[in-house]
């Protein structure tokens, strides 16, 4: 079964068998066993506490990978979040350029586990907006894995 759940934010979206995209994302840090990947343009502030979160499991020997646009161009607030990460994991830097920029919005947890939307990773995106997207398992969450571990190469 590789897609797990449909996932939504916003009062028309959530409940009735959809879930929310920020419950699901602290979910999936929180059972987190061996790594953890994210690829997101932007955070706000409201992320920070997750960022936290994945910071924390990072100490417990969790490997982090985290892709974003330049840290310089984050809230001060996510900035010292980010910085903080970056000093124990691999916080990547993905350059806005003529050939485009980075603008997904991934989580993946374990290679077994991805989620996949439209939710960018701020307030507005994991709770007031209207979102969707999905939660992969199995095989599909692994090739999203590797598609991460591409934009680190080639960049």
């Amino acid at each position: 079964m590789p897609i797990k759940a449909i996932l939504a934010t916003g009062d028309r979206l959530v409940g009735g068998g959809v879930r929310s995209f920020d419950a699901v994302i602290e979910e999936l840090i929180g059972a987190a066993s061996n790594e953890i990947q994210i690829a997101a343009y932007s955070f706000d502030p409201s992320f920070v506490g997750i960022l936290k979160d994945i910071a924390r499991k990072s100490r417990s020997g969790i490997r982090v990978t985290l892709i974003t646009r330049a840290i310089s161009a984050q809230h001060q607030i996510v900035q010292a979040a980010l910085k903080s990460l970056a000093e124990e994991q691999a916080v990547f830097e993905f350059p806005d350029s003529s050939n485009g920029r980075l603008h997904m919005k991934v989580l993946v947890v374990d290679r077994n586990d991805a989620v996949i939307g439209s939710a960018n990773f701020t307030a507005g995106g994991l709770v007031n907006n209207h979102e969707l997207g999905v939660w992969l398992t199995g095989p599909e969450a692994w090739q999203v894995s590797n598609l991460l571990d591409q934009l680190i190469v080639t960049r």
